[in-house]
């Protein structure tokens, strides 16, 4: 995966908001060249490298050159939301073979193994869906009393 300057979906308003904040002409060539070896995995020693750069120059961008830290703060996070879309696409088929592997399998050990995997699975599922839920009411919650108070 290599770093392009990224492009809020339409209707996310959180990326657009945070992405409006980032002045993409403002960054250097070698700081689009550590983003995007940082987006790619590679290591901050690695990234500086790459970007010909030394190591202090990539982590003082990191902590102290706000524009930098804010579009790699959205590098890092549309890179994650890639990898979830992937998961997510991954899951379907995961699903799928564990439903074919329940209705055909001659093996009652295997079946029993894929209903309590498939049973697990459900109940992760649940669990992070409430966790986002009430963190999304919490969130709700803190920004309606600051903007009250």
């Amino acid at each position: 995966m290599s770093f392009t300057p990224l492009h809020p979906e339409p209707g996310d308003t959180e990326s657009s908001t945070e992405m409006a904040d980032i002045d993409w002409d403002e960054l250097k060539p070698s700081q689009i060249k550590a983003l995007s070896a940082l987006v790619d995995g590679h290591t901050i020693s690695e990234a500086a490298a790459l970007a010909d750069v030394a190591r202090s120059t990539l982590s003082k961008w990191i902590t102290e050159d706000g524009n930098f830290n804010r579009a790699y703060r959205a590098a890092k996070s549309e890179a994650l939301d890639a990898v979830s879309r992937r998961l997510t696409r991954l899951g379907i088929k995961a699903t799928e073979t564990l439903e074919d592997v329940l209705d055909n399998s001659q093996s009652d050990a295997i079946r029993l193994r894929a209903s309590t995997d498939t049973l697990n699975l459900i109940l992760k599922s649940i669990e992070i869906y409430e966790f986002a839920r009430r963190l999304d009411e919490l969130e709700n919650r803190l920004l309606a009393h600051m903007k009250a108070g």
